[in-house]
């Protein structure tokens, strides 16, 4: 799964969500979703619009292999970032760094699968 906090034309925040997988032999990647921050950015924040996206949709966390994230802190802080949160409900969860100049900043394997 990627995350990005973004802000559109009217100044106004949402955190995207997109996913990727396996479906038969394809490697597939869809928008997941695209959710106003309704409060501050906070990575807890964060965190509750993504868990409250998987309770409404019956996702299970365990099901998360991996998150790939922007360096900003508030996602990539490793002890109060919303990397570590998801990698609190989510044990087996792999993380990358997301360089929104050109790609991945760290080894990542096609679909998340080797």
């Amino acid at each position: 799964m990627q995350l990005d906090e973004a802000t559109d034309v009217a100044s106004d925040a949402h955190l995207i969500a997109y996913v990727r997988y396996v479906s038969g032999e394809d490697c597939c990647e869809e928008l997941l979703f695209c959710k106003p921050i309704e409060r501050r950015a906070t990575a807890q924040e964060l965190f509750n619009i993504l868990n409250s996206f998987f309770d409404e949709n019956c996702l299970k966390w365990e099901d998360c292999i991996g998150i790939c994230i922007d360096g900003a802190p508030v996602m990539s802080g490793k002890r109060v970032g919303l990397q570590a949160i998801v990698k609190s409900v989510a044990l087996q969860c792999l993380d990358t760094l997301y360089d929104t100049q050109g790609g991945s900043r760290s080894k990542s394997h096609q679909c998340g699968v080797e």
